[in-house]
């Protein structure tokens, strides 16, 4: 047995599977070895088929799932969606991973119900982040055999060995256990109907409450959820004990306690009555205020969150906590509603209340210190907003390590911000690093990484570093397509994305044809007027007018046009920018009359939306100029760009790129040579 258990020991994070007779017995040997060896060890040891619905994939990884969320020691809700469980598993992995090692044990896995065609759940040949292991063991060479089909290792355990199979505590007493036991069989049956009334029976209720079976109860109630008829079917059960509770304060935990595993169990449900009641019992325990406030704020009924959490701000000034929840809470709610001012000023507040209780390095200043960076940028102040994004990304590399999501996540602000600061290097260098983290959480292949790379390789494309961009932008390319599928928004930007790079590299004909591609997705995703369509539609009309096909180009500005005005009116930017586009196509395919028309408007409303010395209002001028000259009318074309350029030169400064490029189009003219129209 020692030696399966070495090869695992030596690469614990590769996708073992131990076959033969002694796999179930080498498998519990490797669990008593890890946790012999390093006894923080975080062990999940399941077998198949032992438990009531245990060979159900979907409640495995909701067990894995909550398992994970206790080791990480977090209170976000369980889902119970097997897709949203899928989602999370990844995340939630890595983070406790972060926490301390962990060892996933699953014996007997080829008793595992399939998914279709999928003998095993993605989770357990997925990507292992750092500190964690995941082994499982089947006796059957079967299992072994897809195990390898799959890309799984497979180590062969030798005879079987006497080697006991780690059982976790018993906290159900014998009746309490029986009874839900016998609860998953009726459901499993399709005895639905009065399930939850058979619960509620008082001598199954006294002992499904008993407190040391509280935990386990949660959990059970929770798998059971669907069958009961969702979260509320969850609670009638439990409705019994929180009557037969004295005392205010523990009927008041008991209801939050109860309203957080509707929460948990039902994403659906509504939590609002039972900690409405429980305000109502206990107004000045801060636990029901807070939890009530951010039910409102969650919901969008910031008005209410306010009016509740006022009187919060005043009367907690001893508990430091409650106190720097509650501002944080009603700062959240001004936010939402507008008051930028009131928000950062509240922010502040929550912050310095929990440095002073707990230490300017607390982890739990995390979502402080990005909730009040978030508003400062929102009130266009970023610089402000940057130390306190520098000492998030601090605290979380410091407290999470470099595998971390809420490592990458810090990271990635920090690197957004910077960009919106006009520093791409400074943001390349951060991105950069959030990548390494994405990748060492997730993994090479995972869309998080995709994402991660989509941050970089625009961040790259803007330092003009056009190689590398490319490199980035395949790989998220590739990802997407492999984990998302074709057709996907977020498939659909990186093929946009890679298309520009190649535009810019000169490699026409595969930007062309990636441009064409993008057009098409996105057309199926969100439809020919959508934004997303209309600017790929628009790069590619660029590429072809500037491959000299403005004919080929012109429905294209055409469309866009039509789209933008619909949806942004005919002032908005990005209307007036493709009047001018299509002004000047126009006028390069014989159609002068439109669109010297075009042009004339775009100029005149450039000046009073965008203003003199835009971007957007000089290359309309310099294309009108183009037009004119092209038509035989350059005098007239030399007295538009003299009176732009004595006009725009004392706000734009002699050297300025803008003025420059008016002064190129004015001497061609004189050299009675063609300006360049882009």
């Amino acid at each position: 047995m020692s030696e399966p258990i070495d090869a695992i020991e030596r690469d614990p994070r590769a996708p073992w599977l131990l076959s033969g007779p002694g796999a179930v017995d080498a498998l519990a040997g490797h669990i008593a070895s890890s946790t012999a060896q390093s006894p923080d060890t975080a062990v999940f040891a399941f077998r198949i088929g032992r438990h009531a619905r245990g060979t159900d994939p979907d409640r495995l990884a909701y067990r894995l799932l909550a398992w994970l969320r206790e080791v990480a020691g977090h209170r976000e809700p369980l889902p119970t969606a097997p897709e949203a469980i899928a989602e999370r598993l990844p995340n939630w992995l890595a983070r406790a991973a972060s926490a301390r090692p962990l060892l996933v044990a699953v014996a007997d896995v080829g008793r595992l119900g399939r998914r279709g065609d999928t003998r095993f759940p993605r989770w357990m040949l997925d990507w292992r982040p750092p500190r964690a292991s995941i082994v499982l063991a089947d006796a059957a060479a079967d299992v072994a055999g897809d195990w390898a089909a799959a890309s799984g290792r497979v180590l062969d355990a030798g005879p079987a060995a006497a080697c006991a199979w780690p059982e976790p505590p018993a906290t159900l007493d014998a009746e309490a256990q029986s009874i839900l036991d016998e609860a998953w069989r009726r459901a499993d049956a399709g005895e639905r109907e009065g399930l939850r009334d058979w619960l509620c029976q008082p001598r199954h209720v006294a002992a499904l409450n008993e407190p040391a079976a509280r935990y386990d109860l949660h959990r059970w109630l929770r798998e059971l959820a669907p069958a009961l008829g969702g979260g509320a079917g969850v609670l009638a059960p439990l409705r019994e004990r929180i009557a037969a509770i004295d005392g205010v304060q523990a009927r008041t935990a008991a209801l939050l306690e109860m309203a957080n595993l509707l929460g948990a169990v039902d994403g659906e449900a509504d939590p609002e009555p039972l900690l409405r009641e429980a305000v109502a019992l206990d107004a000045g325990a801060p636990a029901a205020v807070l939890a009530l406030a951010t039910r409102l704020n969650a919901v969008g009924r910031h008005d209410e969150a306010i009016e509740l959490g006022e009187p919060a701000l005043q009367a907690w000034p001893a508990d430091a906590d409650a106190s720097a929840q509650a501002r944080h809470q009603r700062a959240i709610a001004a936010e939402s509603l507008g008051d930028l001012a009131t928000a950062e000023r509240l922010y502040q507040q929550s912050l310095k209340l929990l440095e002073d209780a707990a230490g300017p390095q607390a982890a739990g200043l995390l979502p402080h210190l990005a909730n009040l960076a978030g508003v400062l940028q929102a009130r266009q102040d970023p610089q402000a907003a940057r130390p306190w994004r520098e000492r998030a990304a601090d605290i979380a590399r410091r407290v999470h390590g470099d595998a971390d999501p809420r490592t990458a996540s810090a990271l990635d602000a920090l690197a957004g911000l910077h960009y919106a600061l006009g520093d791409p290097a400074a943001a390349a260098k951060h991105y950069r690093e959030a990548l390494r983290v994405v990748e060492a959480a997730f993994g090479p292949q995972h869309p998080a990484t995709a994402a991660a790379l989509h941050n970089l390789g625009t961040t790259l494309d803007a330092l003009s570093d056009y190689s590398e961009a490319e490199a980035m932008h395949r790989r998220a390319l590739a990802i997407r397509e492999a984990r998302l599928g074709r057709i996907h928004e977020d498939t659909a930007a990186s093929r946009h994305n890679l298309a520009s790079v190649l535009d810019e590299r000169g490699r026409k004909d595969e930007a062309e044809t990636m441009y064409r591609e993008a057009i098409e997705d996105w057309r199926q995703l969100v439809g020919d007027d959508h934004p997303a369509t209309a600017t790929s539609r628009n790069n590619l009309a660029d590429l072809l007018a500037e491959r000299g096909d403005p004919a080929a180009a012109e429905p294209l500005y055409r469309a866009n046009l039509r789209s933008f005005s619909q949806r942004y009116g005919d002032e908005h930017p990005h209307t007036l920018i493709t009047c001018t586009e299509l002004g000047a196509t126009l006028c390069m395919i014989g159609q002068a009359t439109e669109g010297e028309a075009l042009l004339r408007g775009a100029i005149d409303a450039s000046a009073r939306i965008l203003g003199e010395t835009s971007l957007g209002h000089v290359d309309a001028l310099c294309k009108l100029a183009v037009a004119l000259h092209r038509r035989g009318r350059t005098g007239e074309a030399r007295a538009l760009l003299d009176a732009a350029i004595s006009r725009l030169e004392p706000k734009l400064g002699v050297i300025s790129p803008r003025m420059l490029r008016l002064q190129r189009h004015r001497e061609a003219l004189d050299r009675e040579s063609d300006p360049q129209v882009h």
